[in-house]
């Protein structure tokens, strides 16, 4: 996870995410977002941003037996959207100056203010447009259910099947 010493975690499988009591602040987006990145999004894509993180993070994709260094990628990515999601701007409405702004600008304003955040947050177009899907429930307002392949499931299992946190001395 996050490398927090918190006494509770998330943890995400191929079929549900699981959130523990205490876990951090913003735990449940960092596991959604390993659901989304993993499972739902187009392979091509999840495969560019992979190689992009990675050689941003110095790690080898090529090498890696164990998928030690592609779980680094992942976990990388799904922080970085906890930290976007935990400093997300809502469509609440907006002063400047103490001047209340119309609804429309205010949203505009807002989503604006999000995508330059995650633009900040991450360096990568394509990284920052998938986090404000996420937090905008692109995948939550459409259907993409038939996105989730047996390849895609066999692929998640592969990174993280034997996978386990340990937090304080016990195996979750």
């Amino acid at each position: 996870m996050t490398g927090c010493n918190a006494s509770a975690i998330g943890r995400c499988s191929a079929d549900s995410i699981s959130i523990f009591e205490g876990a951090v602040r913003g735990t449940e987006f960092h596991e959604a977002f390993h659901r989304i990145f993993e499972l739902v999004i187009d392979d091509t894509l999840r495969n560019t941003i992979y190689k992009q993180i990675a050689k941003r993070l110095g790690v080898d994709l090529n090498n890696d037996p164990k998928y030690k260094n592609a779980r680094e990628v992942a976990e990388w990515v799904a922080d970085k959207f906890m930290d976007y999601s935990n400093n997300y701007y809502t469509d609440k409405d907006r002063n400047i100056f103490g001047i209340k702004l119309p609804k429309l600008i205010s949203k505009a304003f807002n989503r604006i203010s999000n995508f330059i955040n995650a633009m900040r947050l991450v360096g990568n177009f394509r990284l920052a447009n998938l986090y404000v899907k996420a937090r905008n429930g692109y995948w939550s307002k459409h259907s993409h259910i038939d996105k989730i392949t047996k390849d895609k499931i066999d692929r998640f299992n592969k990174l993280y099947k034997n996978l386990y946190y340990e937090v304080n001395g016990t195996k979750l």
